[in-house]
């Protein structure tokens, strides 16, 4: 998808971003690949730090990003050096699984990707056999003249190679290949002018009876050599995912191609699997599984709780619970032994998962949450069975009842424990489902079938089958299952709600696109398929989503890099903390408060219990004692919490930002967003609808009957006299001294000339005078000119053959005055009068065109633009809600820029901006002293000519893209035309981390208070035993999450509701729309109240700044 080309544009662009470096380090090279794996087994964050750091530090591994949350992986990296293999062994070296779910070009620079003028040959080889036969092809290809760049697979017996067909052809590359011996045939010729595309399929692959040795890996490297197929990996349950260019070969086909490759081998069927299925399968099974350990956790735990605390805190005495405090052998009685054999299974059976996680943890040197629970419950549960066998083989006999309240009160730590934290995880692990359930709504809503019309009639067919150029039939309440053209005449109105959340049904007619996810709420149709698979608007949009999520905030690699120094800090001062408390107690600075082993409080401070059950029972005890404020202090530490705080938040609010039609490209953007000092605004399209209309024309009447004198009357003479204007059509104002009116083939030549020069321009003005010519009837058909040239910010240029090859402009004011200083010929009276015209309409707020030929002023068109109903509510929003500068940035005239200021409200103004003079702007301002340092700057514009603006800003904000949503350099997209969804987006970012910073605060706070109780620093007035600690630490990181998801009832800022409160800040006199209002309304007292803005020229940013004397 091309809008990730964007971290590639904005380096070209020049400094500016400093939010997108690669997590590794190093810049991308040319044909890398992208890779997404499935990571199970961790916990918090510092296990992904821990993923993140070794794929990171991998060879040939570019940017490395790991999400806790969604438990995936994403990896750029350059095949020539690692491969897949390599990456998931990485993975696996350091203790967790891992899954490739996807493998793609990279983004910014693939293989199909070829330079401008070059072709993609893929070809396969024959004959190699080990790692030198491709290194020899490799070299061999590289050397060669007119080769870009060369890669050669060993496991596909494929050259993928990219070169100037001017200088190597296909032919030519498969002779070099045969010349050294290898078999070669060129299997796919891609130009730089095809688009490639990507979509997934999955095929279950069951073998006969006859061919049981064929396993799925085998059938994975079989399916890799089809053509078409750019990549094929083993997915669970057993089945292939293939992922093809759909330009090459549809889905059905390939089906079928290979149900040939496995004929008499194995059934191939049509699996529906979808990458969405697969991302919820891991969460549903991971929260089985916690479901399965929490349900045979509860009864022993319970049990345990209850004998060994329940019953004796309501008052039942040890000594008098029947059998239970019959001794065994050496005072060991039968109640120790129950509740021996009642944590045993808990212990080891469940608590498992915590141990193994632990040792792998230990292994790579990067200890976390399960390190914790597992020294606290192994600490437990071996000191208490350690306790029982030595009273068991010592030969003093020592009271039962000591040694069954000892152990059995530390015997509760371990079963309880893990019953904790298994239910914290297990409602956490709910939590996340939930979370990743919203997130997937969007392609979980898309029909599972498609109505296909063909020779033999309709038939249903699954959706992912659906291949390019099928026809498709769409019933009334229908979704539309992909991307494509509307074929049928009558005229339907599709719901795009899902999309760009737009409640309002939208037109189609015939030749209209109509995007996939869309419903057809009145009337049928038949459409075209133009995209499939990742090339469909949901497509992209569900992708941008998920980089979103699996992308970093700079607050999150804090955290990360607190999390990894965190546990072994807190595995430190668990140590320390019991052998102070062992010092004390030994040595008779502490004692041991009496009833410790009794059924009373442990809490509760007295004299040393002193006895006579042995001095061995009374250290055991003592020990005991300071082991708990250890313990303590292990159960107590909540490293997931910090983990989960960001990308928790993040994950939401991506969910939420994109059913609202606004797509979040990184976790930066949002975090950036979230702390902005100004927001500059582009005016056409941004402020204004993008929808202009032509109000007045007005052309010289002796200029352009010379021009026609000069280039001869014929080709318009018979047409003048049948123009005819359209309905609200707008009469040319003829300018001539001579008071003779305009002929008709004057203005017939105007109009033609005019929309001649604007049908090679896709300017939004451009597009509006060349309707308005094309309505019009009796003019000459419209040709397109020759040597068009395009002068950005200015107009355009063109050599029109028909007036005998003359040079004609039309463009801004600008662009006729730098025409004129060329020129030696004084201006006529008739051309000064035009100007003053326009000068008069610039005043007023209207754009202004003027046709000019070589020197000559021929005429102009002024066009109007209405602002945007929401524009003058979004600007007090902004500025009075939420203290942020708002500047207007365009390429109009001052004095037209001035007009649409001030009636949205806005003071600061720079006018008469080329593209590139927006990005200076920009720069400009993020020189400036904010509030938190760097003055962050964000710019909103139509992404048509702001490319550089939006590259420059620290968040580019793209409006209106609808179904284009890959804007290269922006960071946010707005589906719709709405400028009050840029004021939504800011006020979820706010909103996001907020939260962000909440759960940070609350992780923090409940390290930093609670460790220093659990260690024992206010004992004995506050003390948290490790049951408590427990409790609190699984309360902490649920606490977070839940914290997260209130981010899905985020409700918007809405123009309507707002309004009223800026009601009385709008009723001041220093108001913009009081301004507006005394200026409307004539009241010349008012009007004099009102402070003046006198235009002041910047001498380093071009146009006009309006500040306040």
């Amino acid at each position: 998808p091309f809008w990730l080309k964007g971290a590639s544009a904005r380096a070209a662009l020049g400094p500016g971003r400093r939010n997108m470096t690669p997590a590794a380090g190093r810049p991308p090279a040319p044909g890398g690949h992208v890779a997404v794996l499935r990571v199970d087994g961790m916990t918090c964050g510092a296990c992904s730090s821990t993923v993140e750091r070794v794929l990171g530090g991998t060879s040939g591994v570019f940017a490395a990003s790991v999400s806790c949350v969604t438990n995936q992986a994403r990896v750029e990296f350059d095949p020539k050096v690692t491969s897949l293999d390599t990456l998931v062994q990485s993975v696996e070296d350091v203790g967790f699984d891992a899954t490739p779910m996807d493998v793609r070009d990279n983004p910014n620079e693939g293989r199909d990707a070829a330079p401008a003028g070059t072709v993609s040959v893929e070809l396969k080889v024959e004959g190699m056999t080990c790692s030198a036969c491709s290194g020899t092809v490799e070299r061999l290809l590289q050397k060669l003249a007119g080769v870009e760049r060369a890669t050669v697979s060993l496991i596909l017996n494929r050259a993928f190679v990219v070169c100037h067909q001017d200088e190597m052809s296909p032919e030519d590359l498969q002779n070099e290949i045969e010349d050294i011996g290898f078999g070669a045939k060129v299997e796919l010729v891609t130009t730089s002018e095809t688009r490639s595309g990507r979509a997934t399929l999955h095929a279950q692959v069951a073998p006969h009876l006859s061919s049981a040795k064929l396993s799925l890996a085998d059938s994975c490297l079989r399916c890799q050599r089809l053509p078409g197929v750019l990549g094929c990996q083993v997915a669970p349950p057993e089945h292939l995912r293939l992922t093809y260019d759909p330009h090459v070969v549809g889905a059905r086909k390939l089906l079928q191609r290979i149900g040939k490759e496995f004929e008499g081998e194995a059934e191939v069927e049509f699996s529906r699997i979808t990458a969405e299925n697969e991302q919820l399968a891991g969460h549903v099974c991971e929260m089985r599984h916690l479901r399965r350990d929490l349900t045979m956790a509860i009864p022993p735990a319970a049990a345990v709780f209850m004998l060994t605390i329940g019953l004796p805190s309501m008052g039942c005495d040890p000594d008098h619970m029947g059998f239970l405090s019959q001794p065994l052998h050496h005072g060991v009685d039968l109640f120790s032994m129950v509740i021996l054999c009642l944590a045993t299974p808990v212990q080891f059976l469940i608590g498992c998962r915590f141990h193994s996680a632990a040792y792998r943890a230990l292994k790579r040197r990067s200890p976390n949450m399960d390190v914790l629970v597992s020294v606290a419950t192994n600490t437990a549960y071996f000191y208490s069975a350690g306790l029982i066998f030595y009273c068991l083989v010592s030969p003093e006999t020592p009271h039962s009842h000591d040694i069954s309240m000892a152990t059995g009160h530390f015997f509760t730590m371990g079963p309880v424990l893990i019953a904790v934290v298994l239910l914290g995880k297990f409602l956490e692990a709910r939590a996340k489902l939930s979370a990743v359930r919203a997130m997937t709504d969007l392609p979980s809503s898309m029909p599972s079938t498609a109505v296909l019309c063909g020779g033999d009639g309709e038939s249903a067919v699954p959706m992912e089958l659906v291949e390019l150029g099928d026809i498709l039939r769409i019933f009334a309440g229908a979704k539309v299952p992909v991307d494509g053209v509307m074929c049928s005449e009558a005229e339907v109105h599709m719901d795009e709600s899902l999309l760009t959340g737009e409640s309002t049904a939208v037109p189609k007619k015939q030749g209209d696109i109509i995007m996939g996810g869309t419903t057809c709420v009145s009337g049928g149709c038949l459409m075209r398929v133009a995209k499939v698979g990742c090339d469909t608007a949901l497509g992209q949009m569900c992708q941008l989503v998920q980089e979103a999520q699996a992308s970093k905030a700079g607050v999150q690699r804090t955290a990360d890099r607190v999390a990894r120094v965190f546990v072994p800090s807190v595995i430190s001062l668990a140590m320390v903390t019991f052998s102070v408390w062992a010092f004390l107690v030994f040595a008779g600075y502490v004692r041991v408060p009496q009833g410790y082993h009794g059924g009373h409080s442990e809490d509760m401070p007295a004299d040393a219990h002193i006895g006579s059950h042995g001095a061995d029972v009374q250290g055991s005890l003592k020990l005991l004692f300071a082991m708990k404020f250890g313990m303590a202090v292990l159960m107590v530490a909540c490293p997931c919490a910090m983990g989960l705080a960001t990308p928790m938040a993040v994950m939401v609010a991506t969910g939420v930002a994109a059913k609202r039609g606004c797509l979040v490209k990184s976790a930066a953007a949002l975090e950036t967003s979230a702390r902005l000092d100004a927001v500059v605004l582009d005016k056409t399209g941004t402020i204004t609808e993008g929808a202009p209309s032509i109000q007045a024309a007005a052309c010289i009447v002796g200029s352009i009957q010379r021009l026609l004198d000069a280039a001869g009357r014929a080709y318009f003479a018979n047409l003048a006299k049948s123009m005819q204007l359209p309905e609200g059509g707008v009469l040319v104002r003829p300018i001539d001294t001579a008071d003779l009116g305009a002929p008709r083939d004057v203005e017939a030549c105007f109009w033609w000339l005019l929309g001649t020069l604007e049908s090679a321009s896709d300017h939004p003005l451009a597009k509006c005078v060349l309707s308005m010519v094309q309505r019009m009837e009796g003019l000459p058909p419209i040709v397109p000119p020759s040597n068009f040239e395009y002068s950005s910010g200015r107009g355009v240029r063109c050599v029109v053959d028909q007036l005998g090859g003359v040079t004609a402009r039309v463009g801004n004011l600008r662009f006729y005055e730098e025409t004129a200083q060329t020129s030696d010929k004084p201006q006529d009276k008739d051309a000064l009068e035009l100007l003053d015209w326009v000068s008069s309409l610039q005043q007023q707020g209207h754009t202004v065109v003027l046709l000019h030929v070589d020197s000559q002023l021929l005429g102009a068109v002024a066009l109007r633009d209405p602002v945007r109903r929401d524009a003058e509510w979004v600007v007090n929003h902004l500025t009075r809600k939420l203290g942020i500068e708002v500047w207007l940035c365009t390429g109009d005239n001052t004095a037209t820029a001035q007009s649409i200021a001030q009636e949205v409200g806005i003071r600061n103004v720079v006018a008469e901006a080329l593209p590139l003079t927006k990005s200076e702007c920009v720069q400009k301002l993020q020189a400036k002293c904010g509030r938190s340092g760097n003055f962050r700057v964000c710019f909103v514009g139509d992404g048509i000519n702001d490319a550089p603006a939006l590259a420059q800003a620290d968040v580019g904000l793209a409006i209106g893209v609808g179904a284009q949503i890959a804007v290269e350099a922006a960071d946010v997209a707005l589906v719709r035309s709405e400028l009050s969804d840029c004021v939504a987006f800011l006020a979820l970012s706010k909103a996001t981390f907020r939260t962000v910073i909440l759960n940070f605060f609350w992780a923090f706070c409940f390290n930093v208070v609670t460790l220093p109780m659990a260690a024992g620093l206010l004992y004995p007035r506050v003390h948290i035993p490790p049951l408590v600690a427990g409790i609190g630490m699984a309360a902490s990181s649920c606490l977070v999450v839940v914290s997260s998801l209130q981010l899905r009832h985020f409700v918007p800022p809405e123009p309507g509701q707002r309004r009223r409160g800026y009601r009385r800040l709008d009723a001041s006199e220093d108001s913009p729309l009081a301004r507006a209002s005394a200026l409307d309304s004539g009241d010349s007292d008012a009007q004099a109240r009102l402070p003046t803005c006198p235009p002041k020229l910047d001498s380093q940013v071009i146009g006009c700044t309006l500040e306040e004397p």
